[in-house]
């Protein structure tokens, strides 16, 4: 009866550690793949602007504008950030909102001035953290599909920080004609969903509206850790 015992309580143990074993190969293995999966979503940033702002730069220095020694840091800043912080886990929310200011400064240079964009930060930012480039593909959104160079249009971002919060708003007008049915689909902003139930599975909410003249885009970040 005791080697019995013995057996039945040895086999326990070896099935019980294999079980454990298998479960961390399992975990090691998701980790891995989702990791990967948002490597790649990461990496699905809009390449037009980069070569849109190259152009402008050309343009600047063809005219020997005191901007263009400016405007080459500020896309040198840009670069620098998704080479080598975007692959981060977490980013300082300050940094990640530097390089959103940096995109819309960049924005502003090509736009006529019919173009109104209002950026405005709220709240105290510390050093609080944030996965790199959420907020991007919504921003790019705007300026892609609320742009009118024939007449009046505008385009507002908000970023609200509260101390378990963190929300995005942007508003851009819609384009005479134009219904912005598209303007929430595409490669970009698809990715964005998948990172967002991937990173914040139900510690987020994603509000879109629109009608005849504006869009809005409204996302809500949980990052309380407890």
């Amino acid at each position: 009866m005791f080697s019995i015992i013995l057996i039945a309580v040895g086999s326990c143990v070896r099935i019980t550690s294999q079980w454990l074993h298998e479960e961390k190969e399992k975990t090691a293995i998701k980790k891995e793949k989702i990791s990967a999966e948002l490597s790649f979503l990461k990496s699905q940033i809009d390449p037009h602007f980069f070569f849109n702002t190259l152009n402008n730069i050309y343009s600047l220095a063809q005219l020997k504008s005191d901007k263009a020694p400016q405007t080459i840091l500020k896309l040198s800043e840009l670069m620098r950030y998704n080479i080598y912080d975007a692959d981060k886990e977490t980013v300082l929310l300050k940094d990640e909102i530097n390089y959103i200011q940096n995109f819309i400064d960049l924005q502003r240079i090509r736009l006529a001035k019919s173009v109104d964009i209002d950026f405005y930060v709220m709240g105290e930012i510390g050093e609080k953290e944030i996965e790199p480039l959420l907020f991007l593909p919504f921003i790019e959104n705007a300026f892609k599909h609320g742009i009118d160079y024939a007449n009046n249009c505008s385009i507002d971002i908000e970023i609200v920080v509260e101390e378990s919060e963190i929300s995005l708003l942007v508003i851009n007008s819609v384009l005479k004609g134009e219904r912005s049915s598209s303007s929430h689909s595409g490669v970009g902003l698809s990715n964005i969903h998948k990172r967002l139930e991937l990173l914040y599975k139900n510690r987020h909410t994603l509000t879109i509206a629109e009608n005849e003249k504006r869009f809005m885009v409204k996302l809500k970040l949980d990052i309380d850790e407890n």
